[in-house]
């Protein structure tokens, strides 16, 4: 699916993902627990969900890279499609190649629209990580909120993907010292939230507990709770255009060309730390801010995306980016150097240096929890709630519970785990259908009342109505009741008349019978 040519020599060049894999590499990474990873992607309504699984579908060969954020093809409904967001959950497996391994990557599309709620707690339920996406000009929003409180009610480890860098460029014009600090800014909003939720279970906690000691909240370790960029779980993205990156990649690089512990630098490419040389020598320190030099992140990463967006879109000189992509032996096609529309370009430039999938799908493999490891901490609450020990069931059971933890596929039960109930009314059944009933079935039950009704002493039931009187019913004015008003209500006198009658010699009838059994 990608055109362009490997270049071992020149480092800069991310790999793309693996191409569309075979069924051996399937299969390999379908038998051990450890190389599969569950995991869904949430996000406020619009943040780039559906697009950002559009690029991670292409890298497996399933869509084309050009369709990529246009297709939507997790959106299988018709009407998903016509109002452009997912209004069900949309799952897929994916196959992904990291640190010589393969892995299954069984991918779930959730909705961020708040009416459609309910399809989020299904997807957490059935994952065991999250992928967290935010709009870095629009920020943390109101669902942003529900869906990382979602993750941590349900146990789910998160990872950040920063989505829609492009913004920053091309609408809200920031430079790139100012889209780091607006970064900086998002970064610490969404770790905020998540230390709320800290903090609010550690005191609750503390209420409960009343062992514990007053600096208990203290003593615990949260670091890693945390989003933090140096740490490689976060990703600088922008799935419209098809790229995406982590410190850690540009660490490993840069620290060849600039002949510095790749360790040390990916510690300090995001913080407070600029670039000197002192004697010849190339040396990194802290402080940037205050001494007014530009973050290593800056000068290092940002500065390169802003020069590529900008020789694309406001010089369009694509002598340059042709240039440029020969530097980084990035072959662009002939379609794409001579496209009309400059995002062509930028897209076959950018997918190509910098893939949103590679970034995305790395993060993934290395920092999101395996089944077997999240297994031993969510399969109890999935199965019998919060608060009831696993020793209260059954032997049978708790054999259950223990193969459920170690994940085991040979030589054990089969469980079924229902994760949503849909409320269906009892109506709608077909054995619920009331069918229409013929006379002689109509005949049958009148007399069975009957009898039901002389064996309890009661007055039976009235005779039935003539066919004159249904039709008085269903239409007053029928042809049939249309002579005089003395004509009808003699007829009408008439008939209550006789049944007056027979009314009175059933009862005497009764009266006999009551006689005699006396």
């Amino acid at each position: 699916t990608h055109t362009h040519t490997r270049n071992t020599k020149l480092p800069f060049v991310i790999q793309p993902a693996m191409p569309r894999p075979v069924v051996q590499q399937l299969l390999q990474g379908l038998s051990n627990p450890e190389q599969i990873r569950n995991i869904c992607i949430l996000a406020h309504v619009d943040h780039g969900k559906t697009t950002l699984a559009d690029s991670l579908l292409a890298s497996n060969g399933i869509i084309s890279a050009r369709q990529s954020g246009k297709l939507r093809y997790m959106d299988t409904r018709a009407d998903e499609q016509q109002r452009g967001i997912t209004m069900k959950s949309s799952a897929v497996t994916l196959a992904h190649q990291c640190e010589d391994k393969y892995f299954v990557v069984n991918l779930i599309d959730s909705p961020g629209h708040i009416d459609f709620s309910s399809e989020v707690s299904t997807a957490t339920r059935l994952s065991d990580g999250a992928v967290v996406l935010v709009d870095v000009l629009e920020g943390v929003s109101a669902q942003t909120h529900a869906v990382l409180r979602q993750a941590w009610e349900e146990k789910l480890k998160p990872c950040l993907v920063l989505n829609k860098l492009d913004r920053l460029i091309t609408e809200a014009k920031m430079a790139p010292a100012e889209a780091y600090t607006h970064l900086q800014r998002v970064v610490e909003q969404v770790n905020a939230i998540t230390g709320g939720m800290f903090i609010a279970k550690r005191l609750a906690r503390l209420e409960n507990d009343a062992v514990l000691a007053e600096d208990a909240l203290e003593e615990e370790d949260d670091e890693a709770l945390y989003f933090d960029p140096a740490a490689g779980n976060v990703v600088f993205a922008s799935a419209i255009d098809g790229w995406g990156f982590s410190v850690d990649v540009f660490a490993s690089v840069l620290s060849k060309k600039i002949k510095c512990n790749a360790a040390v630098l990916q510690r300090t490419l995001w913080g407070d730390f600029f670039l000197t040389k002192e004697k010849g020598e190339v040396k990194i320190k802290k402080g940037a801010f205050a001494k007014a030099k530009t973050p290593l992140f800056v000068s290092m990463v940002l500065q390169n995306i802003w020069d590529v967006y900008q020789a694309v879109y406001e010089e369009k000189n694509k002598a340059k980016v042709t240039k440029m992509a020969e530097s980084l032996g990035i072959k662009l096609s002939v379609r794409d150097t001579q496209a009309a529309d400059p995002k062509n370009l930028l897209q076959a430039f950018m997918g190509q240096w910098l893939p949103v999938s590679t970034a995305v799908l790395n993060m993934v493999c290395k920092h999101l929890p395996s089944p077997s490891t999240s297994a031993a901490e969510r399969v109890p609450s999935l199965m019998f709630g919060i608060g009831q020990p696993a020793s209260s069931l059954p032997q049978a059971s708790q054999a259950i519970v223990e193969d459920m933890k170690a994940c085991k596929a040979q030589d054990c039960e089969v469980v079924a785990y229902v994760t949503k109930l849909v409320p269906v009314p009892k109506t709608s059944f077909p054995a619920q259908d009331q069918a229409s009933i013929t006379e002689a079935q109509r005949h049958q039950r009148r007399e069975a009342l009957i009898q039901q009704r002389r064996l309890l002493g009661k007055d039976v039931a009235p005779p039935t109505a003539t066919e004159d009187e249904f039709e008085t019913v269903r239409n007053p004015r029928s042809k049939s009741h249309t002579g005089t008003p003395s004509a009808a209500s003699s007829s009408s006198d008439g008939g209550a008349a006789g049944t007056n009658e027979g009314n009175q010699q059933q009862k005497q009838q009764h009266r006999q019978q009551q006689q005699q059994q006396q």
